[in-house]
């Protein structure tokens, strides 16, 4: 997986060992799309890595073999979330246009 961007992620992925556990405000902070999502996370299963979030909403340490399904199910509701959002954005920049409205402060 290509290593762009990020750079405290990079730093904590690079001093985390085989059993430990790595604390993440948001799944979509891991990377910026739902499949490099699960790729990263398959690939941190792999390694021995867990995940877990501090809300306890996911914790792959806790559901081990159902981890990529919830993973998939969750990071797929942030990337509908996210399109929403980017959607209502872009609603909103077509109204100020037509209705000559200001954009910023």
């Amino acid at each position: 997986m290509k290593e762009v961007g990020r750079p405290q992620l990079q730093i904590a992925l690079a001093a985390i060992d085989e059993g430990n556990e790595l604390v993440v405000v948001k799944l979509n902070r891991l990377e910026r799309n739902q499949v490099e999502a699960i790729a990263r996370l398959h690939g941190l299963q792999k390694k021995g890595i867990y995940i877990r979030t501090p809300d306890g909403l996911l914790s792959t340490r806790a559901i081990s073999k159902l981890t990529p399904v919830l993973l998939g199910l969750l990071s797929g509701l942030a990337e509908v979330e996210h399109s929403l959002t980017r959607e209502n954005i872009l609603e909103q920049i077509q109204h100020r246009l037509k209705t000559g409205g200001k954009f910023g402060g």
